[in-house]
């Protein structure tokens, strides 16, 4: 009996295995397993369907089973079918997963260090499922998300760290439509050449756009990563709710910005995550609070019986980059270091309460009228970015510029050697020209950030609450910070008022 429904399995003949299974008189209890097996192996998705259906055999004792042959046949859709009908439970046995693992270990396009990551995934934390699947077109795709999602809804947590789903994946068939629909390669990369190797994927001059905008000795083995982008193994997909929360500890809006089809307001007109700063809830909660006057987020509040000026901040886990990198030396009573940063940012419900204010064009410039002796003592800039820091030189102060326009200021700058100024003028002219932020490739991102500890001593001394500082540039734009000269973050967070 077992060779009649192999073979008829063997030449895809949906209606002669119908016919096997409905013969009343044929017993095939245990052989419909097998015969499940090998469909599986094979990929006939509707024969699977059909042995899935018939009600008089349990195939859930070989399913798993079943599951791994399909996934090693990469036939997703084989396999999504076995799952969707309920033949198993997606929490696959160890002995399974161990299967999946150690054959491709072997692999050499896996780096042993991905293995490392694959191993806590799926071995400690037993939260994830791991596939071996070709998604060919855009059905397999939906399909994967659907698989996902409800894998998250029925495992994962909202409260723990357990919002992501790891896979091997052996192919994909369109990467943009893959990370669209909630998936991310996993391995550690820049979002901002990742945003631009997918909005420019078909450019003809896509490796000119990224060597310009992006190019590093560092960048160098991250274009390599891209190269390979369409048959990386290694893929997560994230809930909302976990890119939520990794996008508040990170500062990163990449993984929100491109979350598929929900209303949610995710970030804010800034492009920052969206916060309610819940990380550094140890201030006061207000209600009804009169707001006296404010412009661009800043102004005069009444709050529980007295008069404050107020600036709407945020502030994110690993954020404000290199001015907290004295962090570890931070939280010592017998530290000099002190001083704790935010964004001004104005949809923010979280105000940041103070009594003196001095606001400045950036660290440069306030660094220069309250203790001008100190620039020359740290800082080393060229003519032309100490113009620019100044606002003299001809740059837009949101330094929005196309890639020829900021080519030729590199140009017919003497003292620059920022790396695009190599590039040659017919390149540059092949280029997308939209206008775009050139902060980081101009080479004027965090070079005041050597000014934090002096800036925060000298406010401290002349009884400055908070210095504004309201064109810094950020690594997407230019930004607004706030410096609270307080020596302790705890001191600073207990001026922070909530709404209740």
């Amino acid at each position: 009996m077992s060779k009649v429904l192999i073979d008829a399995i063997g030449l895809c003949d949906v209606d002669l295995v119908r016919k096997i299974l409905l013969n009343d008189n044929i017993k095939i209890f245990n052989k419909k397993k097998d015969a499940l097996i090998e469909a599986s192996l094979r990929g006939y998705e509707e024969i699977v369907d059909v042995l899935l259906k018939d009600s008089r055999c349990d195939p859930n004792n070989k399913g798993c089973y079943a599951l791994l042959c399909a996934m090693k046949g990469l036939h997703f859709g084989t396999a999504m079918l076995i799952i969707e009908h309920g033949a198993i439970d997606l929490t696959f046995s160890g002995a399974i997963l161990l299967d999946i693992f150690e054959n491709w270990k072997k692999d050499s396009v896996i780096r042993p260090n991905h293995y490392s990551s694959l191993y806590q995934d799926f071995f400690a934390n037993n939260d994830s499922i791991l596939l071996n699947v070709r998604l060919n077109d855009e059905k397999d795709i939906l399909r994967m998300e659907k698989l996902c999602k409800n894998y998250i809804k029925k495992h994962c947590q909202p409260e723990n760290d357990r919002g992501y789903v790891v896979m091997i994946v052996e192919y994909v068939y369109d990467v943009n439509f893959f990370i669209r629909r909630g998936f991310l390669p996993d391995f550690k990369t820049d979002n901002h050449i990742l945003e631009d190797y997918l909005l420019h994927e078909e450019h003809k001059n896509r490796d000119h756009i990224l060597d310009f905008w992006h190019s590093t000795s560092k960048n160098r083995t991250i274009f390599a990563h891209f190269e390979n982008l369409k048959t990386c193994r290694l893929w997560k997909y994230c809930s909302l709710e976990y890119r939520k929360r990794k996008a508040i500890e990170g500062c990163d809006s990449f993984g929100l910005m491109n979350f598929p089809y929900t209303s949610e307001k995710l970030v804010y007109k800034s492009k920052r995550p969206l916060t309610n700063m819940s990380l550094f809830d140890l201030g006061v909660r207000y209600e009804n609070a009169d707001i006296i006057s404010e412009t661009n987020g800043i102004g005069i509040i009444k709050i529980l019986g007295a008069e404050w000026n107020f600036a709407r901040v945020t502030r994110y886990a690993k954020g404000m980059s290199r001015g907290l990198y004295y962090e570890r030396s931070y939280d010592n009573e017998d530290s000099a270091y002190g001083g704790v940063f935010y964004y001004l940012e104005e949809e923010s419900d979280v105000l940041l309460l103070f009594k003196t204010l001095k606001t400045y064009r950036n660290k440069y410039c306030a660094i220069l009228d309250l203790c001008p002796s100190v620039v020359n003592g740290v800082f080393h800039g060229t003519p032309h970015v100490k113009d620019f820091l100044s606002g003299k030189s001809n740059l837009p102060d949101d330094l929005v510029m196309t890639a020829y326009d900021a080519w030729k200021y590199v140009k017919d700058v003497e003292d620059s050697n920022i790396h695009i100024k190599t590039a040659k003028e017919s390149i540059v002219k092949k280029l997308p020209q939209e206008a775009r932020y050139t902060g980081k490739v101009l080479g004027f991102y965090a070079i005041e950030d050597v000014f934090d500890q002096d800036l925060y001593q000298i406010a401290d001394k002349k009884g400055i609450d908070v210095l504004i500082f309201e064109k810094m540039v950020g690594s997407r734009q230019v930004v607004s910070e706030v410096l609270h000269a307080k020596k302790k973050k705890k001191t600073s967070f207990s001026h922070l008022a909530y709404p209740k």
